[in-house]
């Protein structure tokens, strides 16, 4: 190998365009540094990610968008807010759960089918404190609501095994959310808490 010419960074058109950005060499340095740690960890928490029979729960969702207040107008913030009202008094009287889903869910996938979402193993979802709420519900019951600042969801544990064969389609999704999982997993943990406003909930 023979080496023809070298070029710092500084000549490098994407370290140009960072530093034209106001960038300094040290935040492009940190950057490129998570970026790296970040690829790195993701590879790792997908090769570690379970193939074999595990833990599932069988689950239905009731899902609508959270009511945030747009534009000044308070109409359709005003709907949604109702709407999670009416979904609570329904689950509280006692209306079967697939019947509440049907009439309310927004979600078109599931709701003809009453909510229901099919086998959930761990790392399925991203939301670490709903994930531990379902696995620990029995069988026939439902969760407490779950707000953050796109939607608000219920959900419903059908059934549970502590042995079931993973599908390809969940080995995909567990491997997909490997990263976004752990790091949740590590803001529940360490109780880390976004101060920006509108992103408190995240």
């Amino acid at each position: 190998i023979q080496v023809e010419e070298r070029r710092g960074p500084e000549a490098n058109d994407a370290i140009q365009r960072w530093l034209g950005a106001g960038f300094t060499v040290a935040d492009i340095t940190a950057h490129t540094r998570h970026d790296m740690i970040r690829e790195d960890l993701t590879k790792r928490r997908q090769e570690a990610a379970a193939a074999g029979p595990v833990a599932q729960v069988h689950v239905a969702h009731i899902l609508v968008s959270a009511p945030v207040p747009t534009g000044g107008d308070f109409t359709q913030f005003s709907a949604q807010l109702k709407k999670i009202s009416d979904i609570n008094a329904a689950l509280d009287k006692g209306t079967d759960f697939a019947e509440v889903a049907k009439q309310f869910s927004e979600d078109s996938d599931t709701k003809d089918k009453g909510g229901d979402v099919g086998w959930i193993a761990r790392g399925m979802f991203t939301d670490v404190g709903a994930e531990n709420e379902l696995f620990s519900l029995d069988p026939g019951t439902r969760s407490k609501q779950h707000n953050d600042r796109t939607q608000t969801v219920w959900y419903k544990v059908l059934e549970k095994n502590d042995a079931r064969a993973l599908d390809d389609e969940q080995k995909k999704k567990i491997k997909d959310n490997a990263y976004a999982y752990w790091l949740n997993q590590q803001k529940k943990a360490h109780d880390v808490t976004r101060l920006v406003p509108g992103l408190e909930f995240e």
